[in-house]
């Protein structure tokens, strides 16, 4: 995951949905000159992240960034997306977008399209007995590449990687003002 970020010196970087931080505490170790950011909604996650990580970790939204346009260099988003509705994704792609400098590249890690009939049905069982959320079947096939071009964002490239869906966009353009 970290290779297809093609970090450098001095870059900032956005984490959506940083959890308890554990991302940023190791790319903070691996390369303590990045300027590293979180963002959670859950502050118990956040408050858990402030003490893990030298990020600066900001309790929030993704649907609304509290950062100004252009900001980041790279944005990361893992495993996030499936928990949301289709117009929520929507919002936080357009921001995500937004505050991606131009040449910025935003990387997102999602559950992989089940494996033949027997992990299908696994998946089907799990959203039945509400262990996983419908809206991660959105996410299959060419659905995520649709939702990331619809927020602006050029996909680069599009693989599965040990069982996880590993996007890599670019924003289309930066002309636009929000």
């Amino acid at each position: 995951m970290k290779r297809q970020l093609h970090l450098t010196v001095g870059m900032r970087l956005l984490d959506v949905g940083c959890g308890r931080g554990s991302f940023l505490n190791s790319l903070h170790r691996e390369m303590p000159s990045l300027r590293l950011f979180g963002l959670e909604r859950d502050v118990r996650r956040a408050l858990d992240a402030m003490r893990l990580t030298e990020a600066s970790v900001l309790v929030g939204d993704g649907q609304v960034l509290p950062f100004r346009s252009g900001t980041f260099d790279r944005v990361v988003l893992g495993y996030a997306l499936h928990h949301m509705s289709p117009s929520v994704r929507g919002r936080v792609l357009a921001e995500i977008a937004r505050v991606l400098q131009t040449g910025g590249r935003l990387l997102v890690i999602e559950k992989a399209a089940p494996r033949g009939w027997l992990e299908r049905l696994g998946l089907s069982i799990q959203v039945l007995s509400g262990g996983e959320d419908r809206q991660v079947y959105s996410l299959f096939g060419e659905g995520l590449t649709g939702e990331l071009e619809a927020a602006g964002l050029s996909v680069l490239s599009d693989q599965e990687v040990k069982r996880r869906r590993v996007a890599s966009a670019v924003p289309e353009s930066h002309t636009r003002n929000r």
